[in-house]
């Protein structure tokens, strides 16, 4: 029976996600501004981004890469990850 259980869970968390990658309005993506010290950082555009789960408020910033496109990626990662935890 458990078997069962772990199936219809893990077939609900693939149609979510799949959902969340075809309906990108469930998303807001904006960039982050991030504190750094002057001199040679003045002027740098921020990489950061802090991209929100609309339905359920769920916030992630990603900072870790210099390029924002990797950072939106990773950080819808996470976003989809914690969704499929709370399914």
């Amino acid at each position: 029976m458990q078997d069962t259980d772990q199936l219809k869970t893990n077939m609900s968390e693939d149609v979510f996600i799949d959902m969340l990658e075809d309906d990108p309005s469930e998303l807001l993506i904006e960039p982050y501004p991030v504190v750094k010290p002057g001199g040679q950082y003045v002027g740098v555009v921020s990489a950061a981004v802090q991209v929100t789960h609309i339905p359920t408020d769920l916030k992630v910033i990603c900072s870790h890469e210099r390029s924002q496109n990797k950072n939106k990626s990773f950080a819808i990662g996470m976003i989809e990850h914690a969704l499929s935890k709370i399914i």
